[in-house]
């Protein structure tokens, strides 16, 4: 018998797709919810596996008031920053369409497109929140820590800080560690995610965490396919603020990128206040990291943190009538986000950011490269989706290749508040 005429098939689908696809749709799925990757700048034309640009500590030349010294200085003194060398990193997500749901829609592309679009749409936004996710990680796939408090017998995995738990997926996988650069628990075995309550901070397992051998309280928690399972020497993912700007000042070369020794200078890795243990509020917190940044060359103009810490400052300023809502609208200017003004600066909610970080930034230093759209549908061979061995499905790919980057990282702050699980 000879096989039916499938009149949707995937090179006729791939208009409407490109159509319905477009970047203003693509950021909105993806980053409604994630401020601050959309706020950053874009440059979608990154070139290469690595991106190459200059990071400025100083100015150039010499200077005196004796001509003589100036010229001799300027011999000497060269350009006082490095040629950064930034790797772009991939992130992927896949799904699948049943064959009869394609030969369910034939003759109408319009019908064809609900049936597509649930799991497109879905594994953009599932890719773009990860990138969410990452920015404000340090580059090792960890996404959340077991509290000190939780059993490590039970199904039932208490996070250090409740917030974390945002960062988890039903049905993924995931493995342990006793710190985000050690080797893994038990070769990497992992398990997976039955149910997350955001509420309570808690995940539960589909089976008990007893059965990775020497799983602890402390262990952090990563994502299958994250980051190397031992001896861990490379970001898998993207350099988000934390590794920018880490909570200590870096104790080795080559810490971020290679060939690059952020010793030699702050500007390499920003400013942090660390008030972790010393004791402080959201509002002088804030205030003085702003003013610290600022004193050292930079105009913060936007500060991010949790909602939970931004509920905290928003209450002081009114209870001082000093709040005042603003918006502020992305990159791209295709999404707007509420805002309030606060130290001359725009502060935005995001709930991927650490609970005890406030981030004060620069906006126009940073920007995310990029090899084309953050996310996007791959289909560089012109094949839409691909035919499944053995079943009669297709499968679909999304994800990015690209890095977060800096040119002036010592025009941007950290404040690390005391601890608030």
């Amino acid at each position: 018998m000879a096989a039916p005429n499938v009149a949707i098939d995937m090179s006729n689908a791939a208009p409407l797709l490109k159509i319905h696809y477009s970047p203003k749709f693509v950021e909105t799925l993806a980053f409604k919810k994630s401020p601050t990757f959309a706020l950053l700048g874009k440059d979608t034309n990154a070139g290469g596996s690595t991106v190459n640009y200059p990071v400025i500590s100083d100015d150039v030349g010499g200077r005196s008031h004796d001509m003589f010294v100036a010229e001799t200085q300027a011999g000497t003194v060269g350009i006082q920053g490095v040629q950064v060398a930034e790797p772009l990193i991939e992130d992927f997500a896949s799904f699948t369409i049943k064959g009869m749901a394609i030969e369910a829609a034939k003759g109408d592309l319009n019908a064809f497109m609900p049936t597509l679009q649930f799991s497109i749409d879905s594994a953009l936004r599932k890719v773009g929140r990860q990138a969410s996710v990452d920015l404000f990680r340090s580059g090792y796939g960890t996404v959340g820590t077991i509290a000190s408090t939780s059993s490590v017998t039970s199904t039932v995995m208490t996070l250090a800080k409740r917030e974390s738990a945002v960062n988890f997926n039903r049905g993924q996988t995931y493995f342990f560690a006793p710190s985000e650069t050690g080797d893994a628990r038990a070769a990497g075995a992992t398990l997976t995610v039955d149910s997350v309550n955001l509420t309570a901070g808690t995940v539960t397992w589909t089976a008990a965490m007893s059965t990775i051998a020497l799983l602890a309280v402390g262990d952090v928690v990563i994502g299958e396919g994250d980051r190397q399972v031992s001896s861990v020497s490379t970001r898998y993912k993207m350099s988000g603020l934390p590794a920018w700007i880490p909570s200590t000042a870096p104790s080795s070369a080559n810490d971020l990128f290679p060939g690059w020794d952020r010793r030699k200078s702050s500007a390499f890795y920003g400013v942090c206040i660390d008030q972790s243990t010393t004791g402080g509020d959201i509002l002088n917190g804030t205030i003085d990291i702003t003013a610290e940044v600022n004193r050292l060359g930079g105009a913060v103009d936007l500060i991010i943190m949790n909602p939970n810490r931004a509920a905290d400052l928003r209450k002081i300023l009114q209870s001082q009538g000093r709040y005042s809502g603003s918006e502020i609208k992305s990159a791209t200017g295709y999404i707007a986000f509420e805002s309030f003004k606060f130290e001359g600066a725009e502060v935005v909610e995001d709930r991927f950011c650490d609970i005890n970080d406030v981030w004060a930034l620069q906006r126009d230093t940073w920007e995310v490269i990029s090899l084309g759209m953050v996310p996007k549908i791959l289909n560089l061979d012109g094949n839409q989706f691909l035919r499944m061995s053995g079943a009669d499905a297709y499968a679909g790919r999304c994800g990015y290749y690209a890095n977060l980057k800096c040119h002036a990282p010592g025009w941007n702050g950290r404040l690390i508040l005391p601890t608030r699980t």
